[in-house]
């Protein structure tokens, strides 16, 4: 152990008396928001600021210069058929921004016309009376639409309440 004559406080293994402040339980009658501000106040005396902010500059740039690489995703893309709005589940592939700024900033639902698909009517007994959708065609709509990325492959393809043609 080492005193540290300014603050009179005694340091432990790291250097920092500080760091074992976690390690202590809490009491009842402290607030809840008392372990963040122990958390804080560790790291404010033991890492430096400097370092923090090399850390985060890093971080982003690593994150920005990996977005320009082509990545194969699944991607929920919302649809309305006839009157009907459906979320479809497709494998996408695209370059890292486009699939980035289409999860965060698309809340758009894409349009597609009834009569664009191919569609049976279903003859099991769960599902009688609903519309099945092909899957080519429902990709082949979502293709034209989303020029961006290229959707590779339609995952689910939910089934329709059977709607007039």
């Amino acid at each position: 152990m080492i005193r540290r004559p300014d603050s009179g406080a005694t340091d432990f293994f790291l250097g920092s008396d500080s760091f074992l402040i976690f390690f202590l339980p809490l009491s009842n009658n402290m607030e809840k928001g008392a372990l963040m501000n122990r958390l804080l106040q560790w790291i404010r005396q033991t890492v430096s600021p400097v370092f923090v902010v090399m850390l985060v500059a890093s971080f982003i740039l690593w994150y920005i210069a990996k977005l320009s690489y082509t990545y194969t995703t699944e991607q929920v893309i919302r649809v309305r058929i006839g009157d009907e709005q459906v979320p479809v589940t497709c494998v996408v592939e695209g370059v890292g921004t486009n699939l980035f700024a289409y999860r965060v900033y698309n809340d758009k639902v894409l349009r597609i016309p009834l009569t664009e698909l191919r569609t049976s009517c279903s003859a099991e007994e769960e599902t009688f009376g609903e519309l099945i959708i092909d899957r080519q065609s429902l990709q082949n709509a979502i293709s034209v639409r989303c020029s961006d990325i290229k959707i590779i492959s339609v995952v689910d393809v939910p089934n329709l309440k059977e709607q007039a043609h």
